[in-house]
């Protein structure tokens, strides 16, 4: 596999073609898209692991969204079925290494949020159990430093997922393998990359996943 650089103008086109497919099934995307957090928040009723099986399954559902997303730029209406495309294919390596990628996800967040507590403090764990009136909740600013911690631990986590499970997917390659190549690719296209995430929106992995690499 090569990964491919483009020019900064990349971002834009892959903004715009984001929206454009988005437009194509809007509330097939969004239903789907719902059904998909939906999922990925069943397992948050479970204490202590909950959050961790969550992370766990965001490759399997990522693949079935970028299916359906593939599926409504060829003109076909996003179902529910595609959101598990993973288990569909003729390789049931795909699912296997995919649920292989989740839990190395999973390992990585918790070390960013390790690595932040050691040097942040616990103020962000401390955040999700503390009452709304509490000493952190009324000072931001006393929370600004351990997520500043936490972004930059866990961009390079977010840089090696965010191409990956359509490696695996859809170019069979080992999981070891797709982290790298994912990292290299947000990194060759960073500029382009930056587009996408400030938008915010999935849609624009479609087509940046296209062009990214071959």
């Amino acid at each position: 596999m090569r990964i491919i650089s483009h020019p900064a103008i990349r971002g834009y086109y892959w903004l715009t073609e984001g929206l454009r497919i988005f437009r194509l099934q809007p509330l097939g995307l969004l239903a789907i898209t719902f059904l998909a957090l939906v999922i990925m928040s069943l397992p948050l009723v479970l204490p202590g692991v909950g959050f961790l099986l969550a992370v766990a399954i965001v490759p399997l559902l990522y693949v079935g969204l970028m299916h359906a997303i593939r599926q409504a730029d060829q003109g076909q209406l996003p179902n529910p079925a595609m959101l598990f495309q993973a288990f569909q294919g003729p390789n049931p390596r795909i699912w296997q290494s995919l649920l292989v990628l989740g839990g190395v996800s999973a390992a990585l967040t918790v070390l960013a949020l390790g690595v932040t507590t050691l040097l942040g403090g616990s103020t962000m764990i401390d955040m999700s159990v503390t009452e709304p009136d509490s000493e952190a909740m009324r000072d931001p600013m006393s929370v600004l430093g351990p997520i500043l911690v936490f972004f930059a631990c866990y961009t390079p986590v977010q840089m090696a997922l965010w191409f990956s499970p359509m490696f695996v997917a859809w170019h069979q390659i080992s999981v070891g393998k797709a982290l790298f190549f994912s990292i290299v690719a947000v990194w060759r296209n960073k500029a382009r990359s930056r587009c996408c995430w400030a938008a915010g929106s999935r849609c624009c992995s479609w087509p940046s996943s296209r062009c990214a690499c071959w």
